[in-house]
């Protein structure tokens, strides 16, 4: 869902009404960057269109790290090969000539900062560049854009009510230390019942995506 920092300013105020936008703002874009991380929440993609051969790519910053990459073979929805993460000092050790190999469909991926410049690596390079529109190499990725006074936030969270209780928390750490133990158990909680929610999500999204796959390949010929 989105809400926006207007929303969690008066979510704050019903606790702390001393608090103005301008010190909701700063907590949020203090602490944020750690739920997202704790989350994982997938709040951000970006499509890479394949090249054949071609085995790095320019991304895009900032990012606080993928979480999940993406071979998307076409349109089907069970049609997608998640990849797995190595890095160039693993290939280097496992598959001394590794780049050497000649393509095939991508299975492992890496992160590279070449010249100053970060791209992500395939192993191995695609054979086929991208017609159609597939195949996409597609990155999930946590982008924490600095937050203002008049921003929406899209992060997929059950309510506003955890970044209110965040908030709150952080207030309570600097300037009232007797209400650090009951903020601290609020955001802990609701942190934990976004935790649930999302895992929830994710296991459907799996469901689905079997139920898919297993229909496509049991259809009759």
């Amino acid at each position: 869902m989105s809400f926006t920092v207007a929303n969690i300013l008066a979510g704050v105020q019903r606790t702390y009404s001393n608090l103005i936008v301008d010190d909701v703002v700063d907590y949020l874009n203090e602490r944020r960057p750690k739920v997202l991380r704790t989350l994982r929440l997938r709040n951000t993609t970006q499509d890479i269109a394949p090249v054949a051969d071609q085995r790095e790519y320019t991304i895009t910053l900032p990012m606080l790290g993928a979480t999940s990459v993406e071979w998307i073979r076409s349109a089907t929805q069970a049609d997608v090969k998640p990849l797995i993460a190595t890095n160039l000092e693993t290939l280097d050790i496992v598959n001394p000539s590794w780049r050497n190999r000649t393509s095939a469909e991508p299975r492992e991926y890496f992160f590279t900062d070449s010249g100053g410049t970060p791209k992500i690596g395939l192993f191995p390079p695609p054979p086929d560049s991208q017609t159609g529109g597939y195949p996409i190499l597609r990155l999930h990725y946590l982008d924490c854009n600095t937050l203002t006074s008049g921003s929406t936030i899209t992060d997929n969270l059950l309510s506003e009510k955890l970044y209110i209780d965040l908030v709150c928390m952080a207030y309570a750490e600097e300037r009232v230390p007797d209400d650090v133990a009951l903020r601290r158990d609020m955001f802990e909680k609701e942190l934990a019942d976004n935790e649930a929610y999302l895992k929830g999500m994710q296991a459907n999204a799996t469901s689905t995506r079997f139920r898919c796959k297993s229909r496509r390949v049991s259809a009759p010929t």
